[in-house]
C-alpha cells in the first residue's frame, strides 16, 4: 500500500519506518472481539504493530485473517506515538499490549513509544517496564 503520512502520529511512524524493517499495521483494533470481551467494551486502536520480519510493507488493518497470518509466532512491537511522552501513551502501550495478548494470542510484543519530546524521569520508568522509548 502507498502510505501518505497525515496525522503527527502517522509522521512520526513513517520516520521510524524509513529506520527500520518490518511490515507496520496501523490502526489495529483490541477489544472488539464480542468472544473475548464483555459486553460493553469499547475498540480501541492502537496505532502501529510492527511484525520483525525482512519487509518494509505497510497496511491500514482492514483483514483480520492476513493480519493473523502475518503475526503468527512473531515477535512484533506495539507502537503507539504522540507528540510529548507522558503518562497517558505509557498508559496506552501497557493496557495494549495486555488487550493484544489476549485478543491476538501472541505473546511476543514489545511495547514502543514514538514521541518528539521526551521526559528522563517518564524515559526511567518506561525502561523499567521494557518500553523503548524512541525520540524522533
Amino acid at each position: 500500500m502507498h502510505f501518505t503520512p497525515k496525522t503527527f502520529e502517522d509522521k512520526l511512524i513513517s520516520k521510524y519506518r524509513s529506520q527500520v524493517e518490518g511490515n507496520m499495521f496501523l490502526e489495529v483494533p483490541i477489544g472488539n472481539d464480542k468472544d473475548i470481551w464483555p459486553k460493553g467494551s469499547k475498540t480501541r486502536r492502537v496505532d502501529c504493530i510492527r511484525v520483525l520480519n525482512n519487509s518494509k510493507d505497510i497496511y491500514r488493518y482492514n483483514d483480520l485473517e492476513i493480519f493473523k497470518d502475518c503475526i503468527k509466532d512473531k515477535h512484533i512491537e506495539l507502537i503507539e506515538a504522540k507528540k510529548r511522552l507522558n503518562r497517558l501513551v505509557i498508559g496506552q502501550v501497557i493496557v495494549g499490549i495486555d488487550m493484544f495478548i489476549k485478543q491476538y494470542k501472541n505473546k511476543n510484543v514489545k511495547g514502543v513509544i514514538l514521541c518528539e519530546v521526551g521526559d528522563p524521569g517518564l524515559e526511567i520508568v518506561c525502561k523499567e517496564r521494557d518500553i523503548d522509548v524512541i525520540i524522533i
